[in-house]
């Protein structure tokens, strides 16, 4: 069997090694707390971060439409100012003319600016937009229009309007003179 002092020996180790093994959690746990408050600091700022990436990725999201919708608008416009530009370079003040100056729509509504650029007295009497009559088309100044002078018509947005898609719209008069154009409108 074995002698005692060996075994009073092993005993004196084991409660060694025991009183180490206390003493070593004792000592490190302190330093395992704060490994894990700092690595709970920095899963709070990767979460932050990560909120604050997600909202700048919304606002880049909406500046590009609203980029976008800006870039529609100057097409329009430059349409519009090609139109314009094409329109006084061809037309001669001799007897009746009138021309298309802008279009713009708002709602289900679209507006539409004719000028008398003719040297006479002209009466608006029809709109047709995309080949429609709108019978319900309405005429500012038109008692007749006057040389020079502009109209605002008001007639209502095709079926199926988009605003990336051209509308064409023709404004007649009542002796036969018209004036059509073909462009994409802009909202008000």
């Amino acid at each position: 069997m074995v002698r005692r002092s060996v075994a009073v020996t092993l005993g004196i180790i084991c409660v060694i090694l025991v009183v180490c093994l206390v003493g070593a959690f004792v000592y490190y746990m302190p330093m395992i707390n704060d490994k894990n408050d700092t690595i709970s600091s920095l899963n709070s700022q990767v979460t932050n971060l990560q909120n604050q990436i997600t909202s700048i990725n919304s606002t880049i999201n909406s500046l590009s439409s609203q980029v976008a919708e800006l870039e529609n608008q100057v097409i329009s416009q430059i349409s519009q100012l090609k139109q314009y530009l094409n329109a006084t370079q061809t037309t001669a003040k001799v007897g009746k003319a009138i021309q298309i100056q802008s279009m713009y729509y708002s709602g289900t509504t679209l507006y539409v600016y004719v000028q008398n650029v003719g040297d006479s007295l002209v009466t608006l009497s029809n709109v047709y937009v995309n080949g429609v009559l709108d019978s319900a088309a309405t005429f500012t100044n038109n008692n007749p229009l006057a040389v020079n002078q502009t109209s605002m018509v008001t007639t209502s947005l095709p079926a199926g309007f988009s605003p990336t898609n051209a509308v064409d719209v023709k404004v007649v008069c009542s002796d036969g003179t018209f004036m059509e154009a073909s462009q994409l409108i802009p909202g008000s």
